[in-house]
């Protein structure tokens, strides 16, 4: 009897034992799968913020999130190789005195063959030097820049944050990126689909009455890059707003100051003679105008009016735009 008793006391043990450390482990988590974002972010000289996004599966986390440090690496070493303070590049061409040569880095020299390129484009409205960019004198064979006349400054700010972004999407495909999209301060550009849709940007429409107070338009895309200049000046003739979508980042930045600085009343006749980019253009009053294939209308803020976008696909190179009015002030 004793023997039984002691068989039955180990059987108990055992299965008590067996309950407890049952128990005691974790349960094994679902196994994650599908898309989702993957977003990353950092802050460059200036405070201009710079945000990478990656839409991929769950099970390629580790990958996408080395992808996402180091493309942020690279925009950081980028920004500060050009911008930064007294060892930037910008610094160093702007201490350049007539006919003086300097050797510039892969990246400056991209930077600013293209920025001269796109100056002649838009006939000097966008130019990265006072009005003198055809004084930037680039010799491709040794990568060298010198400058052919006095006090000729260079000014990246405008289209630095542009070449950045593309300097993003290249690398990004390189890797092997098929969904992603950049944004580095006012400028935009995507590759592919969001998770379910397209990519989006919102347009500004600045209340002339309200500095802080705007209504906005959707526009779905993708493969596009936009870029905006935006007029916080309470009192200002020109231009509240001003987005263009185009090809390639620095296209739209450069046609975007452009416009801009041509102002209103000459501003859509010249994005008309330059298919390559699309125009919406915001006036001191609040009223909007775009270039020809882009319906939109004009919003009476007196009335309390919302801008309407057409039910149809008429957007820039055939982006589908819809409409979304934010929440009432």
């Amino acid at each position: 009897m004793k023997k039984s008793f002691a068989v039955v006391a180990v059987l108990l043990a055992s299965l008590t034992a067996f309950t407890a450390s049952a128990l005691s482990k974790p349960k094994a988590q679902p196994v994650q799968t599908g898309p989702r974002q993957f977003i990353q972010s950092l802050a460059l000289t200036g405070g201009v913020g710079a945000t990478v996004t990656i839409v991929a599966d769950w099970s390629e986390e580790a990958k996408i999130q080395t992808v996402l440090s180091n493309v942020l690496s690279e925009l950081a070493r980028i920004d500060t190789e050009i911008n930064g303070a007294a060892d930037g590049e910008v610094s160093k061409i702007n201490a350049l005195s007539k006919g003086e040569k300097i050797t510039l880095s892969n990246d400056m020299f991209a930077l600013l063959s293209k920025s001269v390129e796109l100056s002649d484009d838009t006939k000097g409205w966008f130019d990265i030097t006072n009005k003198n960019y055809h004084k930037i004198s680039l010799n491709e064979k040794d990568m060298t820049l010198s400058l052919k006349g006095k006090d000729v400054r260079i000014d990246v700010t405008n289209i630095l944050p542009a070449y950045l972004v593309d300097a993003a999407l290249a690398k990004l495909i390189a890797e092997g990126v098929a969904n992603a999209k950049i944004e580095v301060g006012n400028v935009n550009r995507n590759i592919g689909q969001d998770i379910y849709t397209q990519w989006n940007v919102s347009v500004d429409i600045p209340n002339p009455n309200s500095v802080n107070a705007y209504r906005s338009f959707v526009y779905s895309f993708s493969n596009k890059a936009v870029a905006s200049v935006r007029n916080n000046e309470a009192a200002s003739d020109n231009f509240k707003n001003v987005t263009v979508f185009g090809g390639d980042s620095m296209t739209a930045s450069a046609f975007a100051v452009a416009l801009y600085e041509l102002g209103p009343k000459y501003a859509p006749a010249f994005a008309a003679e330059h298919p390559e980019v699309k125009g919406i253009f915001v006036d001191s009053e609040g009223k909007l105008s775009s270039s020809r294939d882009i319906l939109i209308s004009h919003p009476d803020y007196a009335q309390e009016q919302v801008p309407t976008a057409p039910a149809v696909d008429r957007g820039p190179n055939d982006i589908r735009q819809k409409q979304r009015e934010e929440s009432r002030e």
